[in-house]
């Protein structure tokens, strides 16, 4: 191994918490994030992005992961 691997893998045990994948919504905080709505506006309509098929199973796992954890 180089110098170079042996540094970067000294930060990534270090700061590995932050390399963690999340498991559930951040703690509330002083300011949190706001989208406003206008009343009177209808959902938006369009047809949803295009992916590979392969990338389906993929998508379907995560949306499952995360609405087990209840990001979603």
């Amino acid at each position: 191994m180089g110098e170079k691997t042996k540094e970067l893998e000294k930060v990534l045990e270090e700061c590995r918490e932050i390399f963690e994948e999340p498991r559930e919504l951040p703690p509330n905080r002083r300011v949190d994030h706001k989208i406003p709505l206008k009343s009177g506006i209808e959902a938006i309509n369009i047809q949803p992005y295009r992916y590979p098929h392969v990338m389906k199973s993929k998508i379907e796992r995560q949306v499952v992961e995360m609405l087990k954890a209840r990001i979603i």
